[in-house]
């Protein structure tokens, strides 16, 4: 029945699940046409844009779902995520006590406002709304992982460990859990138990770009450079965008001599973040062992220009204005 709204509302659900975003927003789109009074059709657009990285368009669904019902909390929830992931703390901030106000049973509400405490630097708020989060329910495994994460944050990596263990024996399926416990172990130097968690994570979340890249740098650090260049390269064909990797495949290659696969790799980081002098400077020593000293000088000299206290650049730029004599 093509009049049919809850019927192109539940194929939307279904397609989400499966992954099929742009077909889900298709099928919100035909149902809110049908029946524009609909506030969850909007909320339900709204997390499908999000996840397609639509923030503006999933803040403006999100709106419309609160004005079309005022009590609808997990509406002004998720408009907090959406919020934060635009870096406005204080209108993620009253977004998630609005949520509270209408329901203080939902422990998501105590994480997200305890995220935006730890973002501002407030550790005893952070911490006040995580143990509220799991006053209200002790099952709820994404409490137990941001704390881990604010753990992490202050340098308490055991206590993160502790948490992030927790979150998994509550949620097995929880790959941001394993990734974010691999991080852990790597800054402990436990090196194979963070390639083992980094591996749960891919194995729960083939797409998890940012468990390739975290694995690459386990395996760059462990001395096994081809198996950190895959994953640096699955993580790119992940997501494109991602300066780190393609930075840290420069890194990679620059140390087994492939110079010019490293200078097309920092010069894809810089393009897409131009603002990191360390590429800059990385770039200037390939092209240094290259023997094109003008290129270095000029990579060391935009290094210096982003930050004037780089010391390795300084150091760099002399060398090679000594060796250019």
């Amino acid at each position: 029945n093509p009049r049919d709204a809850t019927a192109y509302f539940n194929r939307a659900i279904t397609y989400r699940q499966q992954g099929h975003i742009e077909r889900a927003i298709a099928d919100y789109d035909h149902a809110i046409a049908l029946d524009p009074e609909d506030a969850a059709a909007y909320y339900n657009r709204g997390n499908a844009r999000r996840q397609q990285g639509e923030i503006e368009e999933a803040i403006a669904d999100y709106a419309q779902a609160i004005a079309l019902n005022p009590d609808y909390a997990r509406a002004y929830y998720n408009r907090g995520l959406a919020y934060a992931d635009q870096g406005d703390m204080d209108r993620a901030l009253a977004d998630f006590d609005q949520a509270l106000s209408l329901n203080p049973q939902d422990a998501a509400f105590y994480v997200g406002r305890g995220n935006v405490f730890s973002e501002r630097g407030d550790l005893e708020k952070a911490m006040e709304n995580y143990a509220l989060a799991l006053a209200v329910d002790p099952q709820d495994a994404e409490a137990y992982n941001n704390r881990g994460v604010f753990y992490a944050d202050q340098d308490e990596l055991e206590q993160a460990i502790t948490d992030y263990s927790q979150a998994m024996a509550l949620n097995p399926q929880f790959a941001e859990a394993y990734n974010n416990r691999g991080i852990a172990y790597f800054r402990l130097d436990k090196l194979e138990l963070a390639i083992d968690d980094f591996t749960q994570a891919l194995e729960l979340s083939p797409r998890f770009a940012d468990a390739y890249n975290n694995r690459g740098i386990a395996y760059a650090e462990q001395g096994a450079p081809k198996e950190a260049i895959a994953d640096y390269t699955q993580a790119i064909a992940l997501n494109a965008s991602s300066s780190v990797a393609f930075y840290n495949r420069g890194l990679v290659r620059a140390e087994r001599g492939e110079l010019e696969e490293a200078i097309a790799d920092y010069t894809q980081a810089i393009a897409l973040d131009p603002h990191d002098p360390t590429a800059y400077n990385n770039r200037g020593i390939a092209h240094f062992q290259r023997g094109e000293l003008a290129q270095a000088i000029a990579n060391f000299g935009q290094a210096l220009a982003l930050d004037s206290q780089f010391a390795e650049a300084h150091y760099n730029r002399g060398t090679a204005y000594i060796e250019k004599g």
